[in-house]
């Protein structure tokens, strides 16, 4: 499958086989087949030996192909003595849980389904470090040689990418496709993978640079982070480039709160309520606001309304909670942090 655009390939740092760490920052500027496989694979085995057999004219082509093996940890001496006995010459990398994960996830994008990575899986990755093909099940030497002659070349390589990705007859009336950068990067952040979510948004800024959205999910995760000023910057930056409503609007009055900057915070999060009064997220953070700028008794029905609105939120009943203990009403308190 040819990609319609460039994907940066997941971060990869892992221990090779020959005990060095390697990462596919080291192999920058490289052509690379990564090839994911393992030991017990019949499919791999058969496509390994092809490949090896070809050797010569996959590296004459200028590709390094880095066999990464999904064998289990305790497995290594396995993976050793399989290597040996098949000449394999290529790096050898050993996976871990977290780059299957990642290139599972990758794999479910862009193939729209949910599917964890198939053995044996083998990704394209041009010299800039991006993803511009990949094979789903086995492959041969021959049909990647066959491939590597039509490897976009020049400037114009999304066209181009997007002339091999669709090779249909006919006229075409649109001629650029664009991935949903924000799409991709929240699939990482719910996995726990945030530092490779947070490069996904950064490139998507990049090729993209008037996209709202994703300044406004990068200043989402930087406030994961605790990273406040940076939140505040990229919320900003999403205000400017026309993102409206309450979304935004209560995450800049929070990122502005947690910088001190109350009397800023307090102006941003009507704004929010206002836009949208029917949501449980603007009434939590005027209340937080509020409760901050020593008015607890003020923010006390806009904390309970956002609880109204969304019973099941935890942190709301311990906020309440606080509130109420705040206020001199500790039963009241307790029944909150009870619930």
């Amino acid at each position: 499958i040819w990609l319609t655009e460039p994907i940066p390939a997941p971060r990869l740092e892992v221990r090779g086989l020959d005990g060095a760490s390697h990462s596919l920052e080291r192999y920058r500027g490289r052509s690379l087949l990564l090839n994911f496989w393992a030991t017990w694979c019949l499919p791999c085995q058969i496509e390994l030996a092809d490949l090896q057999r070809h050797r010569a004219e996959i590296e004459a082509r200028g590709l390094l192909p880095l066999l990464v093996s999904v064998d289990e940890p305790g497995e290594e001496a396995k993976v050793r003595q399989y290597v040996r006995s098949q000449g394999l010459t290529w790096p050898i990398l050993l996976a871990n849980a977290e780059v299957v994960r990642a290139y599972s996830l990758l794999l479910r994008h862009l193939l729209d389904e949910a599917s964890d990575l198939v053995i044996p899986t083998t990704f394209v990755v041009n010299e800039s470090g991006d993803i511009i093909r990949f094979y789903a099940g086995r492959t041969s030497a021959e049909q990647v040689l066959r491939d590597l002659a039509l490897l976009p070349k020049g400037s114009d390589v999304r066209s181009e990418l997007a002339r091999l990705a669709l090779p249909f007859p006919g006229r075409a009336y649109a001629a650029r496709f664009q991935r949903n950068w924000v799409q991709l990067a929240d699939t990482f952040a719910l996995a726990g993978l945030t530092g490779q979510a947070l490069a996904y948004l950064r490139h998507g800024i990049q090729t993209q640079p008037g996209h709202a959205q994703a300044f406004d999910r990068l200043g989402l995760l930087y406030a994961h982070q605790g990273r406040w000023q940076e939140a505040l910057d990229a919320h900003q930056e999403a205000a400017k480039l026309g993102l409206s409503g309450a979304e935004v609007e209560s995450h800049l009055a929070t990122a502005l709160a947690q910088l001190g900057r109350l009397a800023e915070a307090a102006a941003a999060a009507p704004r929010a309520l206002a836009a949208r009064p029917q949501e449980a997220e603007p009434q939590r953070t005027w209340a937080a606001i509020t409760s901050r700028r020593g008015s607890p008794q003020a923010a006390l029905p806009a904390l309970q309304r956002s609880l109204q609105l969304d019973p099941e939120n935890a942190g709301g009943h311990y906020n309440l909670g606080l509130m109420l203990q705040k206020l001199g009403r500790p039963s009241e308190a307790l029944d909150a942090f009870r619930r």
